[in-house]
């Protein structure tokens, strides 16, 4: 996924923290993962903090522009009419193995609290859909992210 974000910001790896630009790419997906977080009783700390190394991890952007691009997101989200302006700039960017690897970021958020919510459930099964990958591979991305965690994988 970073060899493709870096191809599509056109950086080499010392010119992304040189030139940083906030990409629309970071905006939406940070956007899906927010929706993600805040689908059922608010924003829990550690989903927001998972949020943020992931950004720094996924998108090598440095802390306080993952905090500018987590902020910003928090604000689309919350004026946000729907979720194809966001999965639309994914679509449009990333190869399936990408929006694969968006989905089983989403799954990352969801878990982070240590506890899947239903809510949660639908609103990556929705992104899923619009992001054109299939159930198979989000339950497979699921069970992935349950491994690493050490917890019972649960039948959809």
């Amino acid at each position: 996924m970073l060899k493709i974000i870096t191809e599509f910001l056109g950086l080499s790896k010392e010119e992304e923290n040189a030139n940083f630009k906030e990409s629309p790419l970071h905006m939406a997906a940070c956007t899906l993962l927010v929706y993600v977080s805040m689908s059922h009783n608010g924003f829990d700390p550690r989903e927001r903090q998972a949020i943020l190394d992931g950004l720094e991890r996924c998108f090598r952007l440095p802390h306080d522009r993952a905090e500018h691009v987590l902020k910003r997101a928090i604000t689309f989200e919350k004026n946000a009419i729907d979720l194809h302006s966001f999965t639309r700039v994914i679509n449009l960017h990333m190869d399936q193995d990408g929006r694969q690897d968006i989905v089983k970021f989403l799954w990352q958020i969801a878990y982070a609290d240590n506890d899947l919510n239903i809510l949660e459930a639908d609103a990556i099964k929705k992104i899923s859909d619009l992001l054109g990958v299939d159930t198979r591979d989000r339950i497979r991305l699921k069970q992935e992210v349950e491994a690493e965690l050490g917890l019972a994988t649960e039948e959809e």
